[in-house]
């Protein structure tokens, strides 16, 4: 009987963390509503999983993940008890990555290989999202023709998109004899390479030199010269035939980035897209260095835009603007909660990356790692034009995501059993 109840309890998992990852940009709230489904049996058998993780793990691995997870929440907190302001709504998104901290644990005692999950949802989400991105005429009129869902706007929509995509790339094997698997990724890749060109999103595009920078790495000791170019080709054939012929503005929209900077730099056209972020990073910073400790909460640095010392670059149109977020994930978090709140965002970046690069190697965690390392670069380069954790899907998505991938890193040194539950 014990045993039937643990095969049911392991399909529920297994099927709440796979709709969590096909609905994550297709239904409103479903993401959510799954990390607080599996959050139940977490919370029931925490005291399970936290015995048996501190006793068979390394504590500094466990320390890192829970840390990095639960800095957003503290930082808040902390800047909140400075300036004496309470404000509980702006603990909605930083919570969802708070939560994910007993799920790690949870993840790790019963073992799910959440990478083998990743690899096989993300292609069916992105082909999923190829007719809602058509669907909703009404999204794409009001965006301007660019690609966006009825709850995602264009700059979401491309980052995420570019991370499905990422989890599709490295997760094809070509010596992998299961063809049909690696049919699908190749089928999500090409979906989610037309999506992410259709969503307009240049933020999004930071991302992918690097990532082909780091595939080819990846792939560079398994792969022949003959099957690397196999695969680069069609990729850049891809980007050609969608760039040019599907989304012919694309190439416009490359070109005017640098001539938008140029026109910032020499204040001839300063509110173009490009010159507004530039003009709201500078805004920022200098809003940062009035109240480096204390933040000023979401919309407190609001009272200051008036001031004296900043007339000279917050013109009205920046001061409109500035108001719905810098559109830079470091400098929003400096706003909100101060240094600490620019540290919360450097650790949740850069302390998995470094968890997963350590591991990379090893043959046990290779896909874990690989899909850990591909997701943080996609948000370390998005995050410089747009802030990729303020809404709560998206911190949704990223406490499970680094919950699921962290997970069996740190079971590397779990011995005494293998890889259990799998898709």
């Amino acid at each position: 009987m014990k045993k039937t109840k643990s095969n049911w309890l392991d399909a529920y998992l297994i099927i709440l963390i796979a709709s969590s990852i096909l609905g994550f940009l297709s239904v409103k709230g479903w993401t959510n509503t799954c990390l607080f489904l599996i959050l139940i049996p977490a919370l029931i058998q925490f005291k399970t999983a936290y015995n048996h993780a501190i006793t068979s793990l390394p504590f500094n691995t466990l320390a890192a993940i829970a840390f990095t997870l639960a800095l957003p929440v503290l930082a808040i907190l902390i800047s909140q008890l400075l300036r004496q302001d309470w404000l509980f709504k702006a603990y909605d998104a930083p919570a969802r990555m708070f939560f994910s901290i007993p799920i790690f644990l949870y993840f790790i005692y019963k073992k799910i290989d959440y990478a083998a999950i990743l690899s096989l949802c993300a292609p069916l989400a992105l082909l999923i999202l190829l007719p809602i991105a058509h669907q909703y005429l009404k999204t794409i009129d009001h965006w301007g023709g660019r690609f966006a869902t009825p709850f995602v706007d264009p700059n979401a929509f491309g980052v995420y998109v570019l991370v499905l995509t990422a989890f599709c790339l490295f997760s094809i094997n070509p010596h992998e004899p299961k063809k049909g698997k690696q049919l699908l990724l190749l089928l999500g890749l090409i979906a989610g390479v037309y999506l992410m060109i259709g969503s307009k999103t240049r933020g999004s595009w930071f991302g992918i030199p690097p990532l082909l920078l780091l595939w080819i790495n990846f792939k560079l000791n398994s792969l022949n010269m003959r099957s690397t170019v196999f695969f680069i080709l069609p990729f850049i054939l891809l980007f050609g035939l969608f760039g040019l012929y599907l989304f012919p503005e694309t190439t416009t929209r490359l070109g005017s980035a640098f001539s938008e900077i140029m026109s910032w730099l020499d204040n001839s056209n300063p509110d173009t897209s490009t010159g507004v972020r530039l003009s709201m990073w500078q805004v920022s910073w200098e809003l940062y260095k009035h109240s480096p400790f204390h933040g000023y909460g979401d919309i407190g640095f609001k009272n200051h835009l008036n001031d004296p010392w900043l007339q000279n670059i917050a013109t009205p149109y920046i001061k409109e603007t500035i108001v719905n977020g810098p559109h830079n994930e470091f400098l929003a978090n400096l706003l909100r909660s101060g240094a600490l709140g620019g540290l919360s965002t450097l650790c949740l970046f850069f302390i998995p990356l470094r968890l997963f690069w350590q591991n990379r190697r090893n043959q046990q965690t290779e896909l874990a790692c690989n899909l850990g390392i591909a997701f943080t670069t996609c948000l370390i380069f998005s995050s410089i034009s747009i802030e990729v954790f303020t809404l709560k899907y998206t911190s949704t998505f990223y406490g499970l995501t680094i919950a699921g991938l962290a997970s069996q890193v740190a079971r590397l040194k779990d011995l005494s059993t293998s890889l259990s539950i799998k898709p």
